[in-house]
């Protein structure tokens, strides 16, 4: 499938995304994260804890959490899990009951992703399709993004 017919397909079947509470959103619960990750800090700094000791404590336990929250079934309403470039060399795919969606389009010009098969594959198992550009360094030559209605500024 070529990069225009996947904007195409993408384009009728995608749902227009609610950007600015969308953006809310992603900016309380980052932000709920850090506070929570700088208290525990605090906490165990508070209790002595050695400081090498925080820094592995501090993500053990936001780790802990999260497990937590995903067996009380908490976590499925606030996060969803996507699997980046599934058919790129040297990566597995994963067992489709364990995320929500996968990466469709990644748009790295120096790998292969094989972003056809990750198309089909999703659709296949009825998951959330997203974009990447992989785009890390200067150098790296950007190829994907998303679109929105509005300017994000």
């Amino acid at each position: 499938m070529r990069k225009t017919e996947f904007a195409e397909y993408a384009d009728k079947r995608a749902k227009k995304s609610p950007l600015w509470s969308d953006v809310l959103r992603a900016f309380l619960v980052g932000g709920l994260i850090c506070s929570l990750g700088q208290g525990l800090t605090e906490i165990y700094s508070a209790l002595n804890v050695k400081a090498d000791n925080v820094k592995t404590l501090v993500p053990v336990t936001l780790i802990f959490i999260a497990s937590l929250l995903t067996g009380l079934g908490i976590f499925d309403n606030i996060a969803k899990f996507v699997q980046a470039h599934p058919f790129r060399n040297g990566m597995r795919v994963k067992n489709p009951t364990c995320f929500d969606g996968v990466e469709v389009y990644n748009g790295h010009v120096w790998h292969e992703s094989r972003n056809e098969l990750a198309y089909m594959w999703a659709e296949k198992y009825g998951k959330i399709m997203t974009s990447g550009s992989d785009y890390h360094e200067v150098a790296h030559v950007i190829d994907a993004g998303i679109e929105t209605d509005e300017p994000i500024t």
